[in-house]
């Protein structure tokens, strides 16, 4: 859990449930900052341990310059939401090999994708957050889910060596 050194810390309560969350608005220069950069200032935010990630790090992001040389490595820890893939699949398939929920707002080949292979996954249409907001009001937690099967099942050697096999055929 986050030392929240900068008080950014709050509860929000809706239908009689409550989640915290980190209220960018309490850094000074968040406000202007890119979509992207605010994504990483809020996994800062959450994961601050005055360690490994330190308000040196929230600053120099907070802060960030876009025609000035990066003079701290900021730290990422992976959080547990898909961000959009214009790719499709790939980033998936690299975001299921961790042991938390997925949460997906994609269609088509994507969505039958994570349906199909994805244990513990929710899929939603993108931009029907009604659905995923009544999703998350009823969802419980898991601490951990096997993946295994997942994992075996698209190493990327098994992939290539099915891809080979399927050229070969061709030949």
């Amino acid at each position: 859990m986050s030392i929240n050194t900068f008080g950014a810390l709050q509860t929000l309560s809706f239908n009689n449930r409550s989640s915290q969350i980190f209220a960018l608005d309490k850094i000074p220069g968040a406000k202007t900052l890119p979509f992207s950069l605010k994504i990483l200032l809020e996994n800062l935010l959450r994961t601050e341990d005055g360690v490994n990630i330190t308000k040196e790090h929230i600053n120099a992001v907070a802060n960030w310059d876009e025609k000035a040389e990066p003079s701290i490595e900021i730290p990422y820890t992976p959080a547990r939401v898909i961000m959009q893939d214009f790719t499709g699949v790939p980033a998936i398939v690299e975001l299921a090999t961790f042991d938390k929920t997925i949460l997906a707002g994609v269609s088509g080949y994507s969505a039958k994708f994570i349906k199909d292979e994805i244990k513990n996954s929710f899929v939603f249409n993108p931009c029907d957050f009604k659905s995923l907001v009544d999703f998350l009001l009823n969802y419980e937690s898991t601490d951990s889910i096997d993946r295994s099967e997942f994992v075996q099942k698209f190493k990327r050697t098994n992939i290539n060596n099915n891809m080979a096999s399927s050229i070969l055929t061709y030949l």
